[in-house]
């Protein structure tokens, strides 16, 4: 990957944390952390990557954000007018933590 797409993934992931922190309002019963952004060369989609506390909330925390999908991708080009395409985002659960926390425990039990 070049450091353009580098750049515009980082842009895209920092976009989309302000908008999820602070122009959404997601319920309280979960936590939403954006940890990835893998946009495609032409800037037509990109693969977000989420992290949802608590983990038993996980699937209605990916159904809201799906719900609200189009509110995100109205807010993200808002946020990002310079750029030429707004990309449609596909929302994908970072599974990485959860294995990273098994492995973890794992290496406590011994």
């Amino acid at each position: 990957m070049n450091d353009r797409m580098l750049q515009v993934n980082e842009l895209l992931r920092s976009k989309l944390a302000h908008i999820f922190s602070l122009k959404l309002e997601i319920p309280v019963e979960f936590f939403v952390t954006i940890t990835d952004v893998s946009a495609s060369p032409d800037l037509r989609n990109a693969t977000v990557y989420l992290s949802i506390l608590p983990e038993k909330n996980q699937r209605e925390g990916m159904a809201w954000i799906i719900n609200n999908r189009k509110e995100v991708q109205r807010l993200l080009g808002k946020e990002t007018r310079k750029m030429k395409n707004t990309p449609k985002m596909l929302f994908k659960l970072d599974e990485q933590e959860s294995r990273s926390q098994e492995i973890y425990d794992l290496i406590d039990q011994k």
